[in-house]
């Protein structure tokens, strides 16, 4: 399970079917197959040993809301988000300030998230949305002084298994994410794409959409920090 670069353009997928009709409830009947704790590990440039990334995917079918709560750790130690509560702050490990997430809850086991630490947990970046209908404000999952957030959808694709997750203020930034069913087990993919000619001094980027990542996540049973219980893999 790595970050893997991509060089070469991929085939992108369109969402031109991408909606909601009455009678549709059918369309979804595979969302399920997202939820699971997915896991993966990153070579991160500069990084001697892999970051481990957790995605804990939560998805209620009847209302097609999913939620995923997100971590990075090293060497067993948490490094995002920063544990630190609101209007908090502290140093990162290259000395720069790393603050309060503003996606961050704290889950202990309870079947609660709290805005506070209570102790017994940690500190997540929470995403959700419902699929084809409301978004959320996606902070990435990074550690910062102050932090950049967009307003991010959730669209089913035309294959009605695969989520596409798009930038409202940024034309060309998007996911693609899901699970791989031609594996056993089931794996889960996250592709990131951007524009060709994206300038990282800026932020900005031109041309066409091109893959510039992608993270492979395997699935396991360990508990989940949200509820305490362990699930079994689609």
């Amino acid at each position: 399970m790595r970050l893997t670069p991509l060089t070469l353009p991929l085939v992108i997928a369109a969402c031109a079917g991408c909606g909601t009709s009455d009678g549709d409830e059918g369309r979804y009947a595979s969302l399920p197959l997202h939820d699971g704790y997915w896991v993966a590990e990153m070579e991160v440039e500069g990084v001697p040993v892999p970051v481990i990334a957790i995605n804990d995917t939560h998805v209620d079918a009847e209302t097609r809301r999913v939620t995923v709560y997100a971590q990075n750790r090293l060497m067993g130690e948490i490094v995002a988000p920063v544990q630190v509560g609101s209007g908090e702050c502290t140093t990162a490990r290259n000395g720069d300030p790393a603050c309060y997430h503003p996606n961050a809850v704290y889950l202990n086991g309870t079947s609660r998230e709290y805005v506070t630490d209570v102790g017994g947990g940690s500190w997540w970046v929470k995403h959700s949305w419902i699929v084809d209908g409301e978004g959320y404000h996606n902070c990435p999952l990074s550690v910062q002084e102050s932090y950049a957030c967009s307003w991010a959808m959730g669209t089913l694709m035309d294959d009605d298994l695969t989520l596409f997750m798009s930038v409202e203020e940024r034309a060309g930034f998007y996911n693609i994410r899901g699970p791989v069913l031609d594996s056993d087990p089931i794996r889960y993919e996250l592709t990131r794409y951007q524009p060709e000619n994206f300038d990282p001094a800026t932020g900005e980027g031109s041309g066409e959409p091109m893959p510039v990542f992608v993270v492979d996540f395997n699935c396991t049973d360990d508990v989940s920090e949200l509820d305490g219980r362990a699930r079994g893999c689609p």
